[in-house]
């Protein structure tokens, strides 16, 4: 419940960081709120997915960058499929596939292979099977 209104280990410094980034995101200013957002130590999900959005709004360079630094925030507390959720969502289905791989999960990277890679992409997520 602390969470969820914003508290934590570092509610303060939090909740700073967050108004930051939504008044930088307010004003324009896409990649700072997004860093911000991103980089926070005590960030949660809900902020990194926010940041992600924002970098959107940059590129799409910028939105596949945040995606893979918002996953490997969700990966470090432990929210696999979460991070590969966001990564497939990002167009990113080659990286989902290799952090389930890493992880052991060798048939649910098969099929999510399957389901959305390109056959180039697939064919190199099923050799690192083989």
């Amino acid at each position: 419940a602390a969470a969820a209104a914003g508290g934590g280990g570092d509610s303060g410094g939090l909740s700073m960081a967050r108004r930051a980034a939504h008044q930088l995101i307010g004003a324009g200013s896409y990649a700072g709120g997004s860093d911000l957002l991103l980089g926070h130590s005590g960030a949660e999900e809900s902020d990194w997915l926010l940041g992600v959005v924002a970098a959107g709004a940059v590129s799409r360079e910028a939105a596949a960058a945040a995606a893979h630094r918002a996953a490997g925030r969700m990966l470090e507390a432990g929210k696999l499929t979460e991070a590969v959720a966001l990564l497939c969502a990002a167009g990113l289905g080659g990286a989902a596939a290799e952090q389930l791989q890493l992880r052991g999960k060798w048939e649910e990277a098969a099929v999510l292979a399957q389901a959305c890679l390109s056959p180039k992409e697939r064919a190199g997520a099923l050799r690192r099977w083989a």
